[in-house]
């Protein structure tokens, strides 16, 4: 729930504001057959020895293609992106907006971004196509219409794109032409567009009410909170089970455990009992009422936060579909004859990549997301294609096993080729356990 804490047509004649940075605004974004996008100011930190704004994104956005964190800001109306948990700071950082724009402006920006393993030279041109009247979800707007194009060679982003950007709101639609790698890929039929669905400031708590403890109640699991403080790990697994027992009506009580200051082994102890109220769903739907031999399947899967708190939530990463890494995501397919097709993944290295911070999505309840967010061959939904008519019946499994980054049998052996932080351990161990099946999805396949 979006609490508009500014009329949008009194932000879009705001001219000299730029990119807008306050903390909790955020912006939410739809493209026809796809999961919608978020994205949230969510405080700010040093980077490069400067303080940025942190974006948390959901979802395939312009600087972030598979979501997660990313740091930015607005020098002088501008929108400057600063790096990612994943890099080093970008100096100099990249500049997508430049502050006065003007119609047919051009300009340059590149950096170098350093990981542990290479350096990988960005750059790209921007060029001002002019200013459009533009109409979106969230209402009618003067904006100025932006081209991005990476140097050849170079990655500042995984695609070229034109967005459409107004001052004091940010972007208001954006869109792709080509694939997530345009260096091998291909041209879309027809540019996917995202357009603006909401902007405002999200109102503080979560928009689910908690239910209401009796004073006895409250007084109890005011006690047993302060318990998990406690050496005794005898003491602290009883107060976690009653608190449990208590039900979603203690979470106020321990999200002001969370916020003390200096207790850090408190909110890891906090932030793990809070994933006893953090359930999740899958659920599965058909973009079309047909598919068709030879093509892959026109599925999609979402899946959500059904709890009252939020959660981090990991989407199918290098090799979820093979089991060598938990949270695996596992695609069920059954042929006209009700048969449990063997679907084998192609050939590949044993390889996987580092589980980094930018991977997870933090979901706020009630919010969702596309596990499977864009074409990759390790994902079986984006490869496979039926071979014959007929009913088929797909479902997806989410096996978020045992996550514990200090286990060290496979597959858990996966979370060690990671740089383990105390942010990462913390993510790892919030993020949902257990099993969970979607609905089966019935598609027919034609000729």
């Amino acid at each position: 729930m979006l609490e508009v804490i500014i009329p949008l047509l009194v932000l879009a004649q705001a001219q000299g504001q730029g990119f807008p940075l306050e903390d909790r605004l955020r912006w939410t974004y739809e493209r026809e057959n796809a999961s919608p996008v978020a994205v949230e100011v969510a405080g700010t930190k040093i980077v490069g020895g400067k303080e940025v704004s942190v974006l948390s994104v959901v979802g395939e956005w312009l600087f972030s293609d598979r979501g997660g964190t990313i740091y930015v800001s607005s020098k002088d109306g501008g929108f400057v992106l600063h790096g990612s948990p994943y890099r080093e700071p970008y100096d100099p950082p990249l500049v997508y907006v430049q502050s006065n724009l003007e119609v047919d402006e051009i300009w340059h920006s590149e950096t170098v971004g350093r990981t542990e393993y290479r350096d990988r030279r960005m750059a790209f041109d921007a060029t001002v196509l002019g200013r459009e009247t533009v109409t979106v979800p969230a209402g009618e707007f003067d904006a100025w219409k932006i081209a991005v194009a990476n140097e050849q060679g170079a990655a500042a982003s995984r695609r070229d794109f034109t967005a459409w950007f107004v001052p004091g709101i940010g972007f208001i639609k954006y869109e792709y032409r080509y694939n997530s790698y345009p260096w091998r890929g291909y041209l879309f039929d027809s540019p996917m567009v995202w357009r603006l669905k909401e902007f405002g400031k999200r109102a503080y708590g979560y928009p689910i009410e908690y239910p209401k403890l009796s004073d006895h109640e409250q007084k109890q699991a005011e006690e047993l909170a302060a318990n998990l403080k406690t050496d005794d790990a005898e003491v602290r697994r009883a107060a976690e089970e009653s608190l449990v027992r208590l039900g979603p009506g203690v979470i106020p009580a321990l999200l002001e455990a969370l916020q003390r200051k200096g207790e850090e082994q408190l909110q890891v102890r906090v932030e793990r009992l809070l994933q006893a109220f953090a359930p999740i769903e899958i659920s599965g739907t058909a973009n079309q009422a047909r598919g068709k031999v030879g093509h892959t399947l026109p599925v999609e899967f979402r899946i959500r936060n059904v709890g009252c708190a939020p959660i981090p939530v990991l989407p199918a990463l290098d090799a979820s579909d093979r089991g060598w890494r938990y949270p695996s995501y596992i695609v069920e397919v059954r042929d006209p004859e009700g048969r449990l097709l063997n679907v084998k993944p192609g050939a590949r290295c044993g390889n996987v990549n580092p589980l980094r911070e930018r991977k997870f999505a933090i979901l706020q309840p009630g919010e969702e997301l596309d596990p499977f967010p864009s074409p990759g061959i390790h994902y079986m939904l984006w490869w496979w294609k039926p071979e014959r008519p007929g009913v088929y019946t797909i479902r997806c499994i989410y096996d978020g096993g045992g996550i514990d980054p200090e286990t060290t049998g496979h597959p858990y052996s996966r979370w060690s080729m990671s740089e383990l932080t105390p942010t990462l351990v913390s993510m790892i161990q919030r993020t949902p356990r257990g099993r969970v099946v979607s609905n089966e999805v019935s598609l027919t396949i034609e000729e």
